[in-house]
């Protein structure tokens, strides 16, 4: 390869690391600003042996928050694992999602591109250090001492 051409090469990663930290900059931020929440409609019996709900017309719909919870994962464990690891709170009627909610499926669809942002620079700065090698390792060579470079 040519000294232009690796020099080229080298401009060429130098800019897209750059890309790909603003990049990677962008999506911490966003990441930062959600609150992964799962929430929940549910339907459900009031248990009063004469209500309508008993036959199959269920009350609601209520909404329900489930967070993780150590005293549940730990009854989990007991059970031998099976079973939820979250715990089910009521948001009550008047619920309104707090600013920068989301669902945890939308965080960890951020999360997934950003990793996949960071192994690309991963695989350019290895590229990048290889070059570097490469060009070192043969200036050194060539003009080593008794060598005509």
């Amino acid at each position: 390869m040519t000294a232009e051409r690796t020099q080229d090469l080298i401009a060429r990663i130098y800019r897209d690391l750059d890309e790909l930290e603003a990049e990677i900059a962008r999506l911490d931020r966003e990441i930062q600003g959600k609150v992964p929440l799962h929430v929940k409609a549910k339907w459900k019996r009031c248990g009063k042996p004469r209500c309508a709900c008993q036959r199959g017309r269920k009350h609601g719909p209520y909404l329900y928050a489930y967070i993780p919870d150590e005293e549940v994962r730990a009854k989990r464990r007991e059970k031998g694992g099976r079973g939820s690891t979250r715990k089910e709170v009521y948001l009550g009627k008047d619920f309104t999602p707090p600013e920068g909610w989301a669902r945890p499926q939308e965080v960890r669809k951020l999360l997934q591109a950003r990793r996949r942002l960071v192994e690309r620079r991963e695989k350019l700065l290895k590229a990048l250090s290889r070059i570097e090698e490469e060009v070192l390792g043969a200036s050194r060579w060539t003009a080593g001492p008794g060598r005509k470079g």
